[in-house]
């Protein structure tokens, strides 16, 4: 069975905000042979403003994270972003790359860790957008 294409972005109700995923630019340097993109990272555009603001940062609110981050969902009003992610430098004591669950919040600029997730219980048709 083929899967199903999901979007890679999502829009909030009054469309002022668009949550996407993109890879970071590929760095030759610090990549494994064949790999084309760096990790994939989440998002945030603001039509109003005109700016996107990553999501996916490490604990110091700046460094990308250093795994892929994927399945963004926004709230309808735009404040909160739900991801999942298999980065280490999200949250303190992340030392093994498992997938877990995050949340954003729009206002206050903070990443909070939800909890881990158990990849058996991703559906067969999600779609991870790298």
């Amino acid at each position: 069975m083929a899967p199903v294409v999901r979007p890679l972005a999502e829009v909030s109700e009054d469309g002022r905000f668009v949550v996407y995923s993109v890879p970071l630019p590929y760095n030759p340097a610090a990549a494994p042979a064949g790999q084309t993109n760096g990790p994939s990272q989440v998002y945030v555009w603001d039509a109003e403003t005109q700016t996107a603001t990553l999501v996916s940062t490490a604990t110091d609110g700046l460094t990308p994270a250093n795994h892929h981050s994927m399945g963004a969902r926004i709230s309808a009003d735009g404040r909160f972003v739900a991801f999942f992610s298999l980065a280490t430098n999200l949250a303190e004591d992340t030392p093994d790359s498992l997938w877990r669950a995050y949340w954003w919040e729009r206002l206050t600029g903070r990443l909070h860790l939800a909890g881990e997730v158990d990849a058996s219980s991703l559906p067969d048709d999600w779609i991870i957008g790298w």
